[in-house]
């Protein structure tokens, strides 16, 4: 992604191959007519799953059992497999474990000195060979589509194999783009995480066609819901993206959504990133043209916010408390360094509670 199973049947360096499945598989051409229930294929490539593998029972019945899917170039299908692996069981409770995907593809021109079809199994993740140590498809469910160069094109097989990840709340957040590298390599694959979201883009790019951008979203350690967002962009119609700098943001709040900012933002370095990215400006802070002034771009990348956990009291006039954040961001101008003073405004009847605002910056 390779050195076949154990076994006296030598195969492609990618394939990974089940001993039983390659021995009781040796199926005549007339055996696996495509004008035959298909669900006996099915059942027979059941029969040979480890014990271990548990069929993915969670989401759209098309991820469920085996799929047919064309994504090697010829005129033939190849069935698709999800299942949780690294399950845990405590007598009767089973605990899944993350999804991982299989496609199964009918050859005849294996290493072996018979006129037969052989099933010979590809993985998807999880996997290690080279370019594929990435992990796994999925936590809760997946979803999957067959895309394509051209959406317009009649061919019977598909360029790419798009499956997504989908976590609680059925938000996106692992995206897996697979493409035929052929017998010996199996499905190369550009794999994207994001545990705050991964946002697939155009959102109205055309059915089947390939994904253009992917923008994920990763959740720091932060008390305010702040994300490192990297936007991935396709090179060409090739399975290759390259990752622009990463950004702070707000998470996004809805699956397959743009972050926003909080219409009143709580913590101080909450304000001061609402007030970067274009929020409520006027209101959150105390002299709105000065800041102006010094921040021209409307909405820099900010690479860094740096704040203590606590404020510090000051007690006078109407101020409760004062806190300084520290960003950095990357403007038209080069990189800039800001320091933040903001105060705590004691609450008013018109306010119920107290509110940060920005003082000044420098």
């Amino acid at each position: 992604m390779t050195r076949a199973h154990s076994s006296p049947f030598r195969v492609g360096a990618g394939r990974w191959l089940l001993v039983p499945l390659l021995a009781l598989l040796a199926l005549s051409l007339a055996a696996c007519n495509r004008n035959e229930d298909d669900s006996q294929t099915a059942d027979l490539l059941s029969s040979y799953l480890p014990a271990d593998w548990l069929a993915l029972t969670e989401g759209d019945d098309n991820v469920k059992s085996f799929q047919e899917v064309n994504v090697d170039g010829d005129v033939d299908v190849e069935w698709l497999y999800f299942y949780n692996y690294d399950n845990q069981t405590n007598g009767d409770d089973v605990k899944r474990g993350p999804i991982g995907g299989i496609i199964y593809d009918a050859q005849s021109n294996v290493d072996l000195n018979q006129p037969a079809v052989f099933f010979v199994p590809y993985r998807l993740l999880p996997d290690w060979r080279e370019g594929k140590g990435q992990g796994y498809l999925g936590e809760k469910t997946v979803q999957w589509e067959m895309t394509r160069i051209d959406p317009r094109s009649t061919n019977v097989w598909a360029d790419e194999l798009m499956v997504t990840g989908l976590s609680a709340g059925d938000v996106p957040t692992r995206l897996s783009l697979f493409r035929w590298l052929g017998q010996g390599a199996g499905y190369g694959v550009s794999n994207f995480v994001g545990n705050g979201g991964v946002l697939i883009l155009p959102t109205d790019r055309a059915e089947n066609a390939l994904v253009d951008r992917a923008i994920t979203f990763n959740k720091l350690n932060d008390r305010s819901r702040l994300c490192e967002r990297v936007q991935h962009t396709r090179q060409g119609s090739e399975n290759r993206f390259i990752a622009e700098p990463p950004g702070i943001v707000f998470c996004p709040l809805a699956a397959n959504a743009e972050p926003g900012v909080p219409d009143e933002p709580t913590y101080p370095e909450a304000v001061v990133m609402a007030w970067l990215l274009g929020g409520q400006s006027g209101d959150l802070a105390l002299d709105n043209d000065a800041l102006t002034a010094l921040v021209p771009d409307k909405v820099p990348r900010v690479t860094h916010v740096q704040y203590p956990g606590t404020a510090t009291p000051v007690g006078r006039d109407n101020f409760v408390a004062q806190m300084t954040v520290q960003t950095v961001l990357q403007t038209t101008a080069g990189e800039q360094t800001i320091e933040w003073t903001l105060v705590e405004l004691k609450p008013t009847a018109d306010e119920k509670t107290s509110r940060w605002r920005i003082a000044s910056a420098e």
